[in-house]
């Protein structure tokens, strides 16, 4: 967090307390390590200005990150009402049917995500696809999951901080060989390595039916020091035991 910016708005906030550009300001400054305070101040926004949806996308984002999966999704869905054409709240409505295991409407919403991201040229396509996949797979639908990988391939634009979402993809589609992923794997940059290292995982539980190499995989997610509010080390940490009994039950 800049505190120096953190203290020069609060000085604003002083003078112009309903100024609601300068709480989604100050929000922003906090959003990626004071969830609680941003959501204060996205919650000023909304007070002060309650038909605009960037300030319900951005509360509910960090509904998600406190794991308020079903705040998170009132916030998100009110978002998408206000803008039915954003690609990204699409997306993260769907992370919050997901984490509340409803993964039928989040395979739904994350379509929906790409198919915004496709008329607006978007970066969204790739993380979407992915999403997609994971949901169906966890439906029990294999088929829905492979057709929806369709919709990417080499040349599909995406944001170099999602580039983690395009190799899983093309992972699954059999076009990037799983030791080969693995030993590409970024072990400078923890939250992209974290990533693949959990769709590696995917692969090899989904796909190729090695519970026990998933496993392994899992644990390595886990084994990261940093990142732990990151969605691959929450669904790591979600499934890990499940996949556990999983081992040791054919073991037994």
């Amino acid at each position: 967090m800049n505190e120096a910016r953190i203290h020069e708005l609060k000085e604003k906030l002083a003078q112009q307390p309903q100024n609601d550009e300068l709480w989604f300001a100050l929000g922003q400054e906090y959003f990626d390590n004071d969830y609680l305070n941003a959501i204060r101040c996205f919650s000023r926004c909304i007070s002060i200005h309650p038909f605009r949806a960037e300030y319900f996308f951005n509360r509910g984002r960090k509904q998600l990150s406190r794991d308020e999966f079903e705040m998170a999704l009132a916030d998100l869905s009110m978002a998408l009402r206000l803008d039915p054409e954003s690609d990204m709240a699409w997306h993260y409505t769907g992370v919050a049917y997901f984490y509340l295991n409803q993964y039928e409407n989040a395979a739904e919403c994350f379509q929906r995500s790409v198919d915004v991201g496709i008329k607006y040229d978007g970066d969204i396509v790739p993380p979407s696809t992915d999403w997609t996949w994971m949901s169906y797979m966890k439906a029990g639908r294999p088929d829905a999951a492979a057709k929806a990988l369709e919709r990417v391939d080499e040349n599909t634009k995406v944001g170099y901080e999602d580039r983690d979402y395009k190799t899983r993809v093309l992972l699954c589609q059999g076009k990037i060989d799983p030791e080969d992923f693995y030993k590409n794997v970024d072990r400078e940059d923890d939250l992209v390595g974290m990533a693949e290292v959990y769709g590696l995982s995917n692969y090899y539980y989904y796909i190729k039916k090695d519970v026990k190499r998933s496993l392994e995989l899992l644990e390595e997610v886990l084994s990261y020091q940093t990142w732990h509010q990151a969605f691959a080390y929450k669904s790591a940490l979600r499934e890990i035991e499940s996949r556990r009994l999983e081992v040791s039950g054919s073991k037994g």
